[in-house]
């Protein structure tokens, strides 16, 4: 009796596996859609975090270890919306630019594909009250 318990117990696990083995011969294994690299100092803090999309984030920090700040990245040819001086960060600068243009001023320093590259946070020129509050929020948070 306890035989053919063992029998019918290695043939299910057999059945099983085999299952098992067909499963992963079927479907296809995933990858991941991005990777990404981190920097670390000599604290074991990460200062970078590259992004194989070409996007970077930096931070530094001071002697507690504490964030002071973050600097975001694009790629290439990408921008970074609220990017308004097209330095690849969104920052108090930028703000500034965004003000100085919703007051109708032309600062030298806003970059010139603005609306196209895709920098605009809500897509419609021309700078708005909005546009300054989403900017001033994303360096809040940084």
């Amino acid at each position: 009796m306890k035989r053919n318990v063992m029998i019918k117990a290695l043939g299910l696990a057999r059945y099983f596996g085999m299952l098992a083995a067909l499963f992963f011969l079927i479907m296809p294994v995933a990858t991941p859609a991005e990777s990404v690299e981190y920097t670390y100092d000599s604290m074991n803090r990460v200062i970078k975090a590259a992004y194989s999309t070409g996007e970077s984030i930096s931070y530094t920090y001071d002697a507690m270890g504490n964030r002071l700040t973050m600097s975001l990245a694009g790629a290439a040819g990408t921008a970074v919306p609220g990017d308004l001086n097209g330095d690849c960060r969104v920052s108090l600068e930028d703000a500034a630019l965004a003000l100085q243009t919703a007051a109708g001023m032309k600062p030298s320093v806003f970059r010139a594909d603005y609306t196209s590259s895709g920098a605009d946070p809500d897509g419609a020129p021309p700078m708005s009250l909005a546009d300054i509050v989403w900017i001033l929020q994303a360096v809040a948070e940084e």
